[in-house]
């Protein structure tokens, strides 16, 4: 077997997000009751632009999801489980964000450092307890990311690729959270 081949998780059809589905749909007891995560769809999206608010952009940029949570009753912790080694992730669709999101997502925004956005496949899941729908997604099959830093104390945001410097060059700013994502559906 090939270190890449250790990556991702074994069923059998080697497809990370078949696996997630076919356990949601099990009827799975979660760690924590208000926890439970339930299936939008029964299909993968396609690739999508997806955002996570993070305390660690630059790191997920750089080196990618270096951490997840495998499936499991801690799935639904969506501030993770703190687990090492790669696992699923959470992520917002960038097209979500401030329409059907405006108040609950102002948390996940300004409660964090920055963000990371990437394209990934994934899983259409809603969060029962935070009443909001998210992406489940296979941390590892991600390679690409833009990240996002927030300005302490201005609420400014601005956009960087993987290789940028903080404090170099950003490829976009703005003190807007809707302004950002209208930018990035651009992209």
């Amino acid at each position: 077997m090939r270190i890449r081949d250790l990556r991702r998780p074994l069923n059998e059809q080697g497809d990370p997000h078949a696996q997630l589905i076919q356990f949601l749909k099990s009827g799975y007891t979660p760690k924590v009751p208000d926890e439970k995560i339930k299936l939008l769809d029964d299909q993968p999206l396609p690739p999508t632009l997806l955002i996570q608010f993070t305390d660690t952009p630059k790191s997920i940029a750089t080196q990618g999801f270096t951490q997840g949570t495998p499936i499991g009753p801690e799935l639904g912790m969506t501030f993770g489980s703190r687990q090492t080694g790669p696992g699923y992730n959470f992520g917002f669709v960038v097209d979500d964000v401030d329409t059907q999101y405006s108040k609950g997502f102002s948390y996940f925004a300004n409660s964090r450092a920055g963000a990371v956005v990437f394209r990934s496949s994934g899983v259409l899941t809603r969060h029962v307890r935070d009443r909001i729908n998210q992406v489940i997604f296979w941390g590892p099959s991600v390679s690409e990311f833009l990240y996002i830093l927030q300005k302490k104390n201005q609420r400014a945001w601005d956009v960087y690729d993987a290789e940028s410097k903080r404090g170099g060059h950003a490829h976009y700013g703005t003190y807007s959270l809707r302004d950002l994502m209208n930018w990035l559906r651009g992209q």
